[in-house]
């Protein structure tokens, strides 16, 4: 407890020089306080903070020039005289220049809500629809990338990163920070990196971590079992298995975020829930003898109709059978478009 109050004090230490340098900052020095703004909420915090000290004092001044002449105020020492200044000439240029930085302050802090879609400095939530990919620059630097459907949120503290997926899937470019380890998080798994490149999946009940780049802890919330997984290796978290890393194409297997799919052999049902998971337009396959076909090939991620279109080569045709539904089927038994409208 208390190294959190010293740190809080150099903080606020840091708030109160920063508020004293905005009056007359450069345009470098500005940059840097945005830097340091975005740091952490306690910076954002602790600015505001010391922005309503300064409109405290500027009352407090304004009510000392009413006390009459006689009064003894030799014990009134200025606080915000944090720098040598010139003679009382400067008193009025002095309260100018705090007041600039109170404004400036304050602007600054308002640029920085303006552009919170991409740039988090509270914890919060980002979400993906059908079709929809989404980047996103993290406070500290880190990119993460979603795919459609997806849903996650982002904590970057003083402490520690972390983000928590709660549903779909997320590819991070985690910034180095030895100081604040990265942690992604969902109900059956905890990754845990530094400065690394990694992805983490949900399909159903189970969590899959695969990484690009660095190296990856992996563990469950509960309990001691964890391993480490590097480059081209990947786990799979579930109630019922135990952990263990096997070698991986991470190309091949995060091929969605350059929004395409590669099967190599994938069954056709396989293949099509990849696509279902990530469009508003539905595959259907309702023929079991089908299920099982072998699909290969590199398709749009985003474009089930054209999928759709390319079985054909396989000897199979689709059907629209709604404004959100393809219904996939061998060719011998393609409806007729009566029968596929009735059927809806």
């Amino acid at each position: 407890m208390e190294g959190h109050s010293a740190k809080r004090a150099i903080v606020a230490e840091q708030a109160a020089e920063w508020l004293l340098r905005l009056g007359t900052a450069s345009a470098e020095e500005r940059r840097e306080f945005y830097a340091w703004l975005k740091k952490s909420p306690v910076h954002v915090r602790e600015i505001l903070l010391a922005c309503s000290v300064v409109d405290l004092m500027q009352q407090h001044r304004e009510s000392l020039s009413l006390l009459d002449a006689s009064d003894d105020v030799s014990n009134v020492v200025e606080l915000v005289q944090l720098r040598p200044r010139e003679p009382a000439r400067e008193t009025g240029a002095g309260l100018r220049s705090w007041r600039l930085a109170a404004c400036a302050c304050l602007l600054a802090i308002a640029t920085l809500l303006a552009t919170a879609i991409t740039q988090s400095l509270f914890d919060r939530w980002l979400e993906t629809a059908a079709a929809e990919w989404k980047t996103a620059t993290l406070s500290d630097g880190s990119k993460l990338q979603l795919g459609p459907r997806s849903r996650v949120r982002i904590d970057i503290g003083d402490q520690q990163r972390r983000v928590w997926l709660a549903r779909g899937e997320m590819f991070i470019t985690v910034a180095e920070d030895a100081q604040r380890p990265f942690v992604a998080e969902t109900e059956s798994a905890t990754a845990r990196a530094v400065g690394t490149q990694f992805a983490m999946a949900l399909r159903d009940e189970r969590t899959i971590v695969t990484v690009t780049e660095g190296l990856v802890h992996l563990s469950r919330p509960t309990g001691p079992e964890s391993i480490t997984l590097s480059a081209d290796q990947q786990a799979t978290v579930s109630p019922t298995s135990s952990l263990a890393a096997h070698e991986v194409d991470a190309a091949y297997e995060l091929a969605w975020r350059n929004r395409r799919l590669v099967f190599k052999n994938e069954t056709l049902a396989e293949a099509v829930a990849e696509f279902n998971r990530r469009n508003k337009l539905q595959l259907k396959v309702e023929d079991r003898s089908i299920e099982s076909l072998p699909i290969r090939g590199s398709f749009a991620a985003d474009d089930p109709s054209s999928f759709a279109e390319a079985l054909q080569v396989s000897g199979m045709t689709a059907v629209r059978t709604g404004d959100a539904e393809l219904l996939i089927l061998p060719r011998r038994q393609n409806p007729t478009p009566e029968r596929a409208e009735s059927d809806g």
